[in-house]
């Protein structure tokens, strides 16, 4: 569902379309049966919703999130995990937009 609405929201460029695949995404994850799905795959998806709502709301709240999960995406993908590589960017994307900012400094 949580991409059905990530979908949705890329298309028709709904909040309230981000805002819930944002929310379904966080609860997937820490649902007890996420245990026996592929995490990595998870905090990515999860990462890059929280990076795209904040490219709209520029909440650095969302950027601190996305960084933590995709960091931690990356510390836990073996080294051929498909998600690894495009964790590595999205990660490496969203450092260099924080470090740019004024307020990181």
């Amino acid at each position: 569902m949580g991409d059905s609405l990530l979908n949705r929201f890329e298309r028709v460029g709904a909040d309230s379309d981000l805002d819930r695949a944002i929310d379904v995404k966080r609860r997937a994850l820490g649902a007890d049966r996420a245990r026996l799905l592929d995490h990595t795959a998870m905090k990515y998806d999860l990462a890059y919703a929280l990076s795209r709502r904040f490219n709209r709301t520029r909440s650095a709240t969302d950027l601190a999130e996305a960084i933590n999960l995709a960091r931690s995406a990356v510390e836990a993908a073996e080294p051929d995990h498909v998600f690894r590589a495009p964790t590595q960017n999205l990660l490496e994307a969203m450092l260099r937009v924080n470090t740019s900012r004024p307020d990181s400094l």
